[in-house]
């Protein structure tokens, strides 16, 4: 088994104190009002975690977001997170920018985010753990994506100034 390692040792710390955070709370109606309205914001994007998450989750994603906490740098995760965007992302996506990349729904379906946990077989990890996850690779999607582009134009540029007749497939 291999254990995700984090950037800031504050992570670390809050993983274990989990439990001690649901006890320093002093009224019953702060509570109430944390768990409905709590939301974070990220980039313009607005998700309600009161409905997916549970109070000390929630407050663990909020550290999160706040604090940038990134998963420790690997290099062979970083390989395989670059060739399942070739695979799976970039056949229907060309453009996109860091904001939309970024501010990604950490539960829905078909986005960037699930599509490279799929691939990577890592799907079923916490919210925290896709966080942290993203953080770290999510900027992997705007450069690999435009690398492809420009690989490709040069492909045609190539073709076209030798003055070869391309194929283009659909």
């Amino acid at each position: 088994m291999s254990q995700n390692k984090y950037t800031s040792s504050e992570s670390e710390d809050n993983h274990g104190s989990e439990s001690g955070s649901e006890s320093s709370d002093t009224s019953d109606d702060d509570d109430e009002g944390r768990n409905t309205q709590h939301k974070t914001q990220r980039f313009g994007i607005s998700q309600d975690l009161s409905s997916v998450t549970t109070d000390g989750e929630s407050e663990r994603i909020n550290k999160i977001y706040q604090n940038n906490i990134m998963e420790e740098l690997n290099e062979n995760t970083r390989d395989m997170v670059r060739q399942e965007i070739k695979k799976r992302i970039w056949p229907d996506t060309k453009f996109t920018t860091l904001e939309l990349v970024k501010g990604v729904d950490l539960n829905e379906d078909g986005t960037f985010l699930h599509e490279v946990l799929v691939g990577l077989n890592r799907l079923r990890t916490s919210k925290c753990n896709k966080l942290m996850f993203w953080n770290r690779y999510g900027r992997e999607v705007v450069d690999v994506l435009t690398n492809l582009k420009c690989n490709v134009g040069t492909g045609i540029k190539g073709a076209v100034v030798k003055g070869n007749w391309i194929r283009l497939t659909t």
